[in-house]
């Protein structure tokens, strides 16, 4: 994975916001190394098979109201 950070300095403030998209860049860089990804593209979508309904989600009681207090916002089910 080419990033190339000589343009975005180019572009503009140089400020914090460039200084921290390098640093995820560089973030991500090292995660792909340490599991062993070429790029992004080889792990896109993986999760996706695991998406389920929200109420599919195991509750943590039957009284449990979606971590609301109030009982005018919770949900009902």
């Amino acid at each position: 994975m080419q990033v190339c950070t000589a343009a975005m300095e180019e572009k503009g403030s140089g400020g914090v916001g460039v200084k921290l998209i390098q640093e995820l860049t560089q973030d991500l860089l090292d995660f792909l190394e340490r599991k062993g990804f070429n790029s992004i593209e080889e792990f896109r979508g993986i999760a996706s098979s695991r998406v389920v309904e929200q109420s599919a989600v195991r509750r943590k009681s039957e009284e449990y109201n979606g971590g609301y207090t109030t009982p005018e916002l919770a949900v009902e089910e």
